[in-house]
Protein backbone atom coordinates (compact mmCIF):
# COMPACT_ATOMS: atom_id res chain seq x y z
CA UNK A 1 0.00 0.00 0.00
CA UNK A 2 1.30 3.37 -0.58
CA UNK A 3 2.45 4.93 2.58
CA UNK A 4 1.12 8.54 3.26
CA UNK A 5 2.17 9.97 7.24
CA UNK A 6 -1.37 11.90 7.18
CA UNK A 7 -4.09 10.70 9.24
CA UNK A 8 -6.99 9.14 7.09
CA UNK A 9 -9.02 11.43 9.45
CA UNK A 10 -7.27 14.69 8.45
CA UNK A 11 -7.04 13.47 4.97
CA UNK A 12 -11.11 13.42 4.73
CA UNK A 13 -11.54 16.67 6.68
CA UNK A 14 -8.83 18.33 4.14
CA UNK A 15 -10.93 17.23 1.29
CA UNK A 16 -14.56 17.53 2.61
CA UNK A 17 -13.31 21.45 2.49
CA UNK A 18 -11.77 21.07 -0.89
CA UNK A 19 -15.61 19.98 -2.34
CA UNK A 20 -16.86 23.09 -0.19
CA UNK A 21 -14.76 25.72 -1.56
CA UNK A 22 -15.47 24.17 -5.22
CA UNK A 23 -19.15 24.55 -4.38
CA UNK A 24 -18.27 28.04 -3.99
CA UNK A 25 -16.53 28.25 -7.06
CA UNK A 26 -19.52 26.40 -9.03
CA UNK A 27 -22.04 29.13 -7.78
CA UNK A 28 -21.90 31.60 -10.78
CA UNK A 29 -23.36 28.55 -13.32
CA UNK A 30 -26.73 28.67 -10.99
CA UNK A 31 -29.04 31.22 -12.77
CA UNK A 32 -30.49 31.82 -9.30
CA UNK A 33 -27.78 33.07 -7.59
CA UNK A 34 -26.03 35.07 -10.95
CA UNK A 35 -29.35 36.93 -10.69
CA UNK A 36 -29.37 37.40 -6.80
CA UNK A 37 -25.83 38.77 -7.67
CA UNK A 38 -26.53 41.61 -9.95
CA UNK A 39 -30.04 42.24 -8.65
CA UNK A 40 -28.92 42.94 -4.99
CA UNK A 41 -24.74 43.59 -4.99
CA UNK A 42 -24.62 44.65 -8.82
CA UNK A 43 -21.96 42.45 -9.50
CA UNK A 44 -20.98 39.72 -12.42
CA UNK A 45 -19.85 36.26 -12.11
CA UNK A 46 -16.66 37.93 -13.23
CA UNK A 47 -16.05 40.44 -10.61
CA UNK A 48 -17.55 37.80 -7.76
CA UNK A 49 -14.28 35.73 -9.04
CA UNK A 50 -12.01 38.31 -9.02
CA UNK A 51 -13.70 39.47 -5.55
CA UNK A 52 -12.39 35.71 -4.69
CA UNK A 53 -9.05 36.00 -5.62
CA UNK A 54 -8.21 38.96 -4.32
CA UNK A 55 -9.32 37.09 -1.11
CA UNK A 56 -7.40 34.38 -1.31
CA UNK A 57 -4.43 36.04 -2.38
CA UNK A 58 -4.61 38.06 0.42
CA UNK A 59 -5.41 35.85 3.07
CA UNK A 60 -2.04 33.83 1.22
CA UNK A 61 0.13 36.63 1.34
CA UNK A 62 -0.79 37.53 5.22
CA UNK A 63 -0.31 33.52 5.80
CA UNK A 64 3.22 33.84 4.05
CA UNK A 65 4.22 37.41 5.76
CA UNK A 66 2.60 37.34 9.12
CA UNK A 67 2.37 32.80 9.68
CA UNK A 68 1.49 34.10 13.69
CA UNK A 69 -1.35 36.54 12.59
CA UNK A 70 -3.96 33.76 13.70
CA UNK A 71 -2.57 33.88 16.95
CA UNK A 72 -2.22 37.09 17.25
CA UNK A 73 -5.87 37.77 16.47
CA UNK A 74 -6.39 35.05 18.57
CA UNK A 75 -4.99 36.76 21.48
CA UNK A 76 -7.03 40.34 20.96
CA UNK A 77 -9.92 38.55 20.87
CA UNK A 78 -9.68 36.72 24.43
CA UNK A 79 -8.72 40.13 25.52
CA UNK A 80 -11.47 42.17 24.57
CA UNK A 81 -13.76 39.56 25.25
CA UNK A 82 -12.34 39.41 28.92
CA UNK A 83 -12.74 43.05 29.38
CA UNK A 84 -16.45 42.39 28.45
CA UNK A 85 -16.91 39.75 31.17
CA UNK A 86 -15.26 41.65 33.62
CA UNK A 87 -17.31 44.83 33.09
CA UNK A 88 -20.66 42.78 32.98
CA UNK A 89 -19.08 40.90 36.35
CA UNK A 90 -18.40 44.37 38.01
CA UNK A 91 -22.05 45.21 37.86
CA UNK A 92 -22.62 42.22 39.55
CA UNK A 93 -20.56 43.14 43.30
CA UNK A 94 -22.62 42.70 45.48
CA UNK A 95 -22.41 38.91 46.87
CA UNK A 96 -26.12 38.26 47.02
CA UNK A 97 -26.11 34.33 46.37
CA UNK A 98 -28.37 35.10 43.05
CA UNK A 99 -25.48 37.39 41.95
CA UNK A 100 -22.95 35.09 42.59
CA UNK A 101 -24.64 32.36 40.61
CA UNK A 102 -24.55 35.04 37.89
CA UNK A 103 -21.54 35.80 38.11
CA UNK A 104 -20.07 32.04 38.23
CA UNK A 105 -21.72 31.48 35.23
CA UNK A 106 -20.17 34.61 33.26
CA UNK A 107 -16.55 32.70 34.13
CA UNK A 108 -18.09 29.17 32.95
CA UNK A 109 -18.87 31.23 29.50
CA UNK A 110 -16.18 32.86 29.76
CA UNK A 111 -14.27 29.60 29.87
CA UNK A 112 -16.33 27.58 27.50
CA UNK A 113 -15.18 30.28 25.11
CA UNK A 114 -11.33 29.95 25.20
CA UNK A 115 -12.05 26.38 25.17
CA UNK A 116 -14.12 26.80 21.45
CA UNK A 117 -11.44 29.18 20.22
CA UNK A 118 -8.71 26.80 21.10
CA UNK A 119 -10.67 23.86 19.41
CA UNK A 120 -11.03 26.37 16.39
CA UNK A 121 -7.44 27.18 16.17
CA UNK A 122 -6.26 23.43 16.84
CA UNK A 123 -8.60 22.01 14.17
CA UNK A 124 -7.25 24.58 11.81
CA UNK A 125 -3.80 23.87 12.21
CA UNK A 126 -4.30 20.52 12.01
CA UNK A 127 -5.93 20.77 8.25
CA UNK A 128 -2.78 22.51 7.45
CA UNK A 129 0.03 21.30 5.62
CA UNK A 130 3.94 21.83 7.05
CA UNK A 131 4.45 23.72 3.49
CA UNK A 132 1.10 26.07 3.91
CA UNK A 133 2.51 27.28 7.27
CA UNK A 134 5.33 28.44 5.60
CA UNK A 135 4.32 29.10 1.30
CA UNK A 136 0.88 29.78 2.76
CA UNK A 137 -2.57 28.54 1.30
CA UNK A 138 -1.67 28.09 -2.25
CA UNK A 139 -3.41 25.32 -2.81
CA UNK A 140 -6.82 27.50 -2.36
CA UNK A 141 -5.29 30.18 -4.28
CA UNK A 142 -4.92 28.20 -7.00
CA UNK A 143 -8.17 26.28 -7.35
CA UNK A 144 -9.63 30.18 -7.16
CA UNK A 145 -6.96 31.53 -9.51
CA UNK A 146 -7.95 27.98 -12.19
CA UNK A 147 -11.67 28.80 -11.78
CA UNK A 148 -11.51 32.36 -12.78
CA UNK A 149 -9.15 31.38 -15.61
CA UNK A 150 -11.60 28.94 -17.21
CA UNK A 151 -14.10 31.28 -16.71
CA UNK A 152 -12.67 33.90 -18.64
CA UNK A 153 -11.10 32.02 -21.10
CA UNK A 154 -13.67 29.06 -21.70
CA UNK A 155 -17.15 30.91 -20.18
CA UNK A 156 -20.11 28.53 -19.59
CA UNK A 157 -17.34 25.16 -20.43
CA UNK A 158 -15.63 26.31 -17.21
CA UNK A 159 -18.53 24.36 -15.23
CA UNK A 160 -17.39 21.50 -16.20
CA UNK A 161 -13.22 22.24 -15.26
CA UNK A 162 -14.40 23.27 -11.61
CA UNK A 163 -16.90 20.05 -11.39
CA UNK A 164 -13.98 17.73 -12.08
CA UNK A 165 -11.94 20.01 -9.29
CA UNK A 166 -14.29 19.31 -7.01
CA UNK A 167 -14.84 15.49 -7.80
CA UNK A 168 -11.71 14.00 -9.32
CA UNK A 169 -8.74 15.51 -6.88
CA UNK A 170 -10.57 14.54 -3.91
CA UNK A 171 -11.85 11.13 -5.05
CA UNK A 172 -8.33 10.38 -6.53
CA UNK A 173 -6.79 11.73 -3.60
CA UNK A 174 -8.64 9.31 -1.12
CA UNK A 175 -8.65 6.72 -2.43
CA UNK A 176 -4.82 6.51 -3.05
CA UNK A 177 -4.99 7.28 0.73
CA UNK A 178 -7.02 4.40 2.12
CA UNK A 179 -6.73 1.40 -0.67
CA UNK A 180 -3.94 2.26 -2.71
CA UNK A 181 -1.46 -0.54 -3.70
CA UNK A 182 0.59 1.00 -6.83
CA UNK A 183 1.44 4.37 -8.30
CA UNK A 184 0.96 5.34 -11.50
CA UNK A 185 4.40 5.80 -13.55
CA UNK A 186 6.11 9.07 -12.35
CA UNK A 187 2.66 10.05 -10.25
CA UNK A 188 1.47 10.25 -6.69
CA UNK A 189 -1.66 9.38 -7.47
CA UNK A 190 -2.52 5.26 -7.78
CA UNK A 191 -3.73 3.37 -10.00
CA UNK A 192 -7.17 2.26 -7.91
CA UNK A 193 -7.39 6.11 -7.66
CA UNK A 194 -7.16 7.25 -10.67
CA UNK A 195 -9.61 4.73 -11.69
CA UNK A 196 -12.26 5.29 -8.83
CA UNK A 197 -11.96 8.95 -10.04
CA UNK A 198 -12.63 8.57 -13.41
CA UNK A 199 -15.30 6.33 -13.38
CA UNK A 200 -17.49 8.74 -10.89
CA UNK A 201 -16.59 11.86 -13.15
CA UNK A 202 -17.61 9.85 -16.00
CA UNK A 203 -20.77 8.66 -14.05
CA UNK A 204 -21.42 12.42 -12.68
CA UNK A 205 -20.94 13.37 -16.38
CA UNK A 206 -23.37 11.18 -17.79
CA UNK A 207 -26.23 11.94 -15.17
CA UNK A 208 -25.92 15.54 -16.65
CA UNK A 209 -26.87 14.45 -20.20
CA UNK A 210 -23.29 14.38 -21.97
CA UNK A 211 -22.50 11.93 -24.60
CA UNK A 212 -21.12 8.87 -23.06
CA UNK A 213 -17.93 9.39 -25.22
CA UNK A 214 -17.41 12.45 -24.46
CA UNK A 215 -17.95 11.84 -20.77
CA UNK A 216 -15.26 9.28 -21.01
CA UNK A 217 -12.41 11.64 -22.64
CA UNK A 218 -13.11 14.33 -20.47
CA UNK A 219 -12.93 11.65 -17.20
CA UNK A 220 -9.61 10.49 -18.75
CA UNK A 221 -8.73 14.11 -19.09
CA UNK A 222 -9.32 15.02 -15.86
CA UNK A 223 -7.58 12.60 -13.93
CA UNK A 224 -4.74 12.80 -16.05
CA UNK A 225 -4.48 16.62 -15.33
CA UNK A 226 -5.01 15.62 -11.48
CA UNK A 227 -2.12 12.66 -11.88
CA UNK A 228 0.43 14.52 -13.66
CA UNK A 229 -0.14 18.18 -13.01
CA UNK A 230 2.16 20.43 -11.05
CA UNK A 231 -0.59 22.37 -9.48
CA UNK A 232 -3.88 19.99 -10.43
CA UNK A 233 -5.80 23.15 -8.56
CA UNK A 234 -4.79 25.12 -11.72
CA UNK A 235 -4.55 22.64 -13.73
CA UNK A 236 -7.88 20.52 -13.38
CA UNK A 237 -9.90 23.71 -14.40
CA UNK A 238 -8.14 24.66 -17.33
CA UNK A 239 -7.45 21.44 -19.26
CA UNK A 240 -10.95 20.20 -18.45
CA UNK A 241 -12.51 23.31 -19.88
CA UNK A 242 -10.11 23.79 -22.52
CA UNK A 243 -11.41 19.70 -23.95
CA UNK A 244 -15.15 20.30 -22.94
CA UNK A 245 -14.81 23.25 -25.47
CA UNK A 246 -13.25 21.27 -28.01
CA UNK A 247 -15.54 18.60 -27.63
CA UNK A 248 -18.74 20.90 -27.90
CA UNK A 249 -19.86 19.72 -24.63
Amino acid sequence: MITNTTPLRHEVLRKALHILLSTVLLLPFNEYFVETLRNYWGISPKEYYAALTIVAAFVNAVQIKRPLMREELLKVMRSARRKVMDEIKSLFLNRTSSKVKFVSLVDKLDEALTKLETLFSNQIRMLERSYERVSGYIGVTFGVVGAFSSFILFEKHAFYGILALMIVDPTAALVTRSIGKRSLPASRTSVEGALASTIIFFLVLSLLGIDILKSLLLSIVAMLAEAYGIEDNILIPLIVSLFATLLGV
